[in-house]
């Protein structure tokens, strides 16, 4: 990696010699410096840095300014500024519309970005919404199986939080099978599938499927993750179905698993 004085350095020496192109590419290198090292203040004067001086040259529609706002954007989510967070992004989004072939992928991947945010502030419709449009953009390319099993579980995990069991159920199964057919089970996502399955079956009233279906996301965290919390979590949910089931010894074992988590 290249150093902050370097960066800092390569910025003086082409703003000095007029070289606008040079210097855009060292203060973006700047900012996702400081980025990684979580100096999120500096890497945002670094990032404004450059929407300024592209600005200037009347580069505000350009798919160079919509990148840099996306950089922008995504330095303002993590120092926790929500709010020019999303501005950034839909301003971005706004300009990849109006580019000529614009490329579906990323089109999709700024709308997710919204729709977390949207669902963050509390907005799940409008992020349903921005899911929605981001799914529609990846049916028409084959080769991303993976991406859509992924925004299928964010769609199906708004639907469990609004009470739509039926229709969670539907996009996961769907999205377990993508996940599969891309070779993507190492996906975290992949994990939040199954459980989230587990629970939209639970809300039905389907004990054993939706045991079934916990039982797989335990195997999958534990396999690649780890008995984290989500494998304590899990394994309450499981004790608890065990004992409606009247499984009292299954249930058991389900708990000290989860308190032997807890005590780590």
């Amino acid at each position: 990696m290249k150093s902050e004085e370097y960066l800092l350095s390569c910025c003086g020496r082409a703003k000095e010699e007029g070289d606008y192109g040079a210097y855009l590419r060292a203060k973006s290198e700047l900012a996702d410096f400081y980025r990684e090292a979580f100096r999120f203040e500096e890497a945002l004067t670094a990032a404004e840095d450059v929407l300024m001086l592209l600005e200037e040259l009347n580069l505000e529609e350009s798919e160079s300014f919509a990148l840099a706002l996306i950089r922008a954007a995504a330095i303002c989510r993590e120092a926790g500024r929500e709010e020019e967070a999303l501005r950034d992004f839909t301003r971005a989004l706004r300009i990849f519309e109006t580019v000529p072939k614009p490329d579906e992928g990323h089109l999709a991947s700024l709308e997710r970005e919204i729709g977390f945010l949207l669902q963050r502030q509390g907005e799940p419709e409008k992020a349903a919404a921005c899911f929605t449009r981001a799914l529609s953009l990846l049916e028409k390319r084959p080769d991303a199986k993976g991406e859509r099993a992924e925004v299928k579980t964010d769609l199906a995990l708004l639907a469990l939080q609004g009470k739509e069991p039926q229709r969670a159920q539907a996009l996961l199964e769907e999205a377990i099978a993508e996940f599969s057919e891309a070779h993507r089970q190492e996906d975290v996502r992949y994990s939040a599938a199954l459980a989230g399955l587990g629970e939209a079956l639970f809300s039905q009233g389907r004990l054993e499927k939706a045991l079934e279906a916990y039982g797989r996301a335990l195997a999958e965290i534990e396999s690649r993750f780890g008995k984290n919390e989500s494998y304590a979590l899990l394994c309450g949910n499981c004790a608890a179905i065990c004992r409606q089931l009247g499984e009292t010894k299954r249930a058991d074992s389900y708990e000290r698993a989860a308190a032997l988590r807890e005590k780590d």
